[in-house]
């Protein structure tokens, strides 16, 4: 009996030890650290608010249309045979091509050059001068003035020129001083194409176009353009019948009245006025010669009043005659001198 109860205080024992043993255990893993995985941190990224530079593109300046007509006439050329001093004169020889090479060449030109150089030379005339890299504009203009002088003192007038002058007048692609030009020399043709003034009954297209041209141009009162088409006009009049004396008295009188007007044509205006007698021009005259704008303007005023003034006339002119401004002064006193020589 004894043995059994020793047995069993022994396994109570024993059993009391592996609870406390236990009890420790659990009460130390609870105070451990739990060791947690790891969280994996992900970078996002953030679009920039100021936009990355994009890379330069290189590009190139598009072609104008005058410089494509340009090279269209370079074109035309190559099939031309032309003389060496005709390829200096457009640009198309590779040496030298700067104003004094090709006046140089222009002048080894006879009256009598080859068709192509004639062809050559009139192609050049209507190059523009936009996109001209080895000329500047008046060097352009003066090669290609000279070009044409030389054309006009052919023996044999190259056929349709007096057309290509009106076509390159109208075309506004080319600059109003070549425009001018053209104009310019309206009148030399039309007296070398048809110098039998009697002979009006032939009226041939190019005839009227050039008369056209030139009614229109007179029109041009913002340009030196107006002004140049009265002085061929004027001229042309004088051994033409068809070309008439009074509707150009009547447009010169126009642009005489004009405020507006560019002062060099009206400087031109004031003075045909005063050639063709058109009297109506006097009390704008009066007005311009003491108050114009500028002086050249107040003398061509005051000229025009010494061709056509009368005795009213004469104590305005002798005070202008005593203007401080010497130029004033001196045209005053030549217009006075006829004033008196035409009223006595």
């Amino acid at each position: 009996m004894n043995r059994k109860i020793i047995t069993i205080l022994l396994i109570c024992l024993v059993a009391g030890i592996l609870a406390v043993a236990l009890t420790k255990y659990c009460l130390r893993e609870s105070r451990s650290p739990v060791s947690l995985p790891k969280k994996k941190i992900v970078k996002k990224e953030v679009a920039s608010s100021v936009p990355s530079p994009t890379p330069a593109i290189e590009t190139q300046t598009p072609i104008s249309v005058s410089e494509k007509h340009n090279e269209h006439i370079m074109e035309e050329l190559q099939h031309l045979e032309i003389s060496e001093s005709v390829r200096t004169i457009t640009g198309l020889y590779t040496g030298r091509k700067d104003y004094l090479a090709r006046m140089k060449a222009m002048r080894q030109l006879t009256r009598n050059i080859k068709d192509d150089d004639t062809k050559a030379l009139v192609l050049f005339l209507d190059s523009r001068s936009q996109g001209q890299k080895d000329l500047n504009l008046l060097e352009f203009n003066g090669v290609k003035n000279d070009a044409l002088d030389v054309l006009l003192k052919q023996e044999k007038l190259p056929d349709g020129l007096g057309s290509r002058l009106v076509e390159m007048y109208r075309d506004k692609e080319h600059d109003d001083v070549w425009r001018d030009y053209c104009v310019q020399y309206f009148a030399e043709y039309y007296k070398q194409k048809w110098p039998d003034s009697a002979n009006v009954e032939k009226e041939e297209p190019e005839r009227t176009e050039i008369k056209s041209a030139y009614w229109e141009a007179v029109t041009e009162k913002d340009k030196t353009i107006a002004g140049t088409a009265l002085i061929g006009l004027e001229s042309l009049s004088r051994q033409y019948k068809e070309i008439y004396r009074d509707r150009i008295s009547s447009n010169a009188l126009e642009l005489a009245n004009e405020d507006t007007c560019i002062e060099a044509s009206r400087i031109t205006a004031l003075r045909i006025c005063g050639m063709m007698k058109k009297m109506d021009v006097l009390p704008s005259a009066r007005i311009v010669a003491q108050t114009g704008e500028t002086i050249t303007l107040r003398m061509a005023a005051i000229a025009t009043i010494g061709d056509l003034g009368d005795n009213e006339d004469m104590e305005l002119v002798k005070s202008l005659a005593a203007d401080p401004e010497k130029r004033i002064s001196s045209i005053a006193q030549s217009a006075l001198r006829r004033l008196e020589k035409r009223t006595k």
